[in-house]
């Protein structure tokens, strides 16, 4: 492998680039350059020198997205983390365990018993 790109670093939303990528030899600058174009469904445009892997443009293709807060200098997505979803679905998973754990641990109160598919709590004063 000679370089590579990536149009999702830590990609947590599976926007995995599964478009076909344009090859094109055409002119920046005045210079002739070789090329690979991709619309990525992370809602970016990329445009990319194929001898070496650098970025040349990367520009939004949609009016609006919450997820990146914008491009690098190497012009990859900036995940924004507020919308990271490794991050929410963790965050769900512990405030499950938290609910599991409180739950126990009030059925082990003396007059507390657990019944029914959903392990309902209850306990008499």
């Amino acid at each position: 492998m000679a370089w590579y790109f990536q149009t999702s670093p830590h990609d947590t939303h599976d926007w995995d680039s599964a478009q076909v990528p344009v090859l094109i030899d055409g002119q920046i600058d005045g210079r002739p350059r070789k090329l690979v174009a991709q619309a990525a469904r992370n809602g970016y445009y990329f445009l990319i020198d194929r001898t070496n892997g650098q970025s040349v443009l990367t520009v939004p293709y949609v009016d609006f997205m919450n997820w990146s807060l914008g491009v690098n200098a190497k012009g990859q997505p900036i995940n924004n983390p507020a919308k990271d979803a490794t991050r929410r679905r963790r965050a769900g998973l512990a405030r499950l365990g938290d609910q599991l754990a409180a739950a126990e641990l009030q059925s082990r109160r003396p007059g507390c018993s657990t019944s029914g598919r959903r392990s309902r709590t209850r306990c008499s004063t």
